[in-house]
């Protein structure tokens, strides 16, 4: 494995309200039709990586 180097650190904020806190609880609907597509799209793209996955594992 290489030497990686990183130039950045990302740190939790306290207080800060993150993208998955959005979605949690009663509060289920977008706010706008761009943040469901995005929503949408990446859910598909997970289902088919997962599925490309599977079959790759056969």
């Amino acid at each position: 494995m290489e030497d990686i180097q990183m130039e950045m650190v990302l740190f939790p904020y306290r207080g800060y309200k993150y993208w998955l806190n959005d979605w949690q609880g009663d509060n289920l609907s977008p706010r706008c039709r761009e943040v469901l597509f995005n929503m949408k799209h990446a859910r598909a793209c997970n289902v088919i990586e997962r599925a490309f996955g599977l079959l790759k594992g056969r």
